[in-house]
């Protein structure tokens, strides 16, 4: 396939062809608003379009599906040569998507007369600041998304190309041996992967070279490599956060109960007053108001035993505090003494 047929089937005027719609029945991709390309590029020699439509999702939870704007731009391109096609993804219904959009580079170069190569540079791009979490989650799902889409690209591509080879071929035994082949390929397409040699940075750019367009036959192995990734994924900082509410919980627990216990403390040895349960009902005679002045005075007295034993271990409390500070300062008049001499 050479490079002009690759451009016109992947963006081309002809939305009508079996290859979009082949295409458009693997991704799920329903409501398409399409717009050919002006006649007459813009100022800086470039052609802009916007297409819309709306792509199916397999996430078990979340929005099951989501509207995209794609903006594809066409720069300054040698027709038989190269073609260079910018593409802007703004996703909506789905968590964040205001956040973020998605741009994808395409490249497609001549090779041979019958032969070309497409390379792919995708990218994460975002409109403002992201937590770690949710950045990670995106990515995560952006990469699976690109994956997806480009082994989609490479089957359809491969099928277009086995169709018109079948066209082309004008007799039987030439046909049979395509036939033979197309089966020979359909059986290795379920084992073969998506596969992209480029890497995927923290600062969330996903580099996809990209299948290589071989004996008119697109490659279907892309492969991505991670570098610089952060250490942990998603999943690990998950169990990492809750192995620390654990601990909290704990730590909260140990504490109450050493609150609780000291509180046990504190009652069995100050314990509360009496009096209110002894004056609960009032002596009737004489007698009975001198014993609970009598008791009232016994209680008095305690209470004053009790705070002398205490002022009194305050001040010896105080005054070995003032012993040792004296041999501090003692200790330390000596010690300039030594240095001065």
């Amino acid at each position: 396939m050479n490079v002009d047929s690759l451009f016109q089937i992947l963006f081309g005027n002809g939305n009508e062809c079996q290859f979009y719609k082949d295409f458009l029945d693997r991704r799920k991709t329903v409501d398409l608003v399409y717009v050919p390309w002006p006649e007459t590029p813009n100022v800086q020699g470039n052609k802009e379009r916007n297409i819309s439509y709306t792509l199916a999702l397999s996430h078990t939870l979340g929005p099951k599906c989501s509207p995209v704007v794609e903006k594809q731009i066409l720069y300054k391109s040698v027709p038989g040569e190269r073609y260079i096609i910018e593409c802007e993804c703004y996703n909506s219904g789905i968590p964040y998507s205001d956040s973020f959009y998605v741009v994808n580079r395409y490249c497609l170069t001549r090779v041979s007369a019958n032969k070309c190569r497409m390379a792919v540079h995708s990218e994460v791009k975002y409109k403002k600041s992201i937590w770690g979490i949710a950045k990670g989650f995106i990515e995560k799902n952006c990469i699976e998304g690109i994956k997806d889409y480009f082994d989609n690209i490479a089957i359809c591509l491969r099928n277009e190309c086995n169709s018109s080879h079948i066209v082309a071929s004008g007799s039987d035994e030439h046909r049979k041996k395509v036939i033979r082949r197309r089966r020979g390929l359909s059986m290795r397409a379920a084992e073969e992967k998506v596969t992209s040699s480029g890497s995927f940075h923290s600062n969330s750019k996903i580099d996809l070279p990209h299948p290589q367009i071989k004996q008119q036959i697109p490659a279907a192995n892309v492969t991505i490599q991670t570098k610089h990734v952060t250490p942990y994924s998603v999943d690990v900082l998950v169990r990492m956060i809750c192995i620390i509410l654990i601990l909290l919980v704990l730590f909260n627990t140990v504490l109450f109960y050493k609150l609780w216990h000291l509180e046990a403390v504190a009652n069995h040895l100050y314990p509360p007053s009496s009096t209110s349960a002894d004056i609960s009902k009032f002596p009737q005679s004489q007698g009975g108001w001198n014993h609970l002045l009598k008791h009232q005075e016994n209680l008095h007295t305690e209470e004053v035993k009790r705070w002398k034993d205490i002022l009194t271990t305050s001040v010896l409390l105080i005054d070995q505090m003032k012993m040792s500070l004296i041999e501090l300062k003692k200790n330390i008049e000596d010690r300039e003494s030594n240095l001065k001499k």
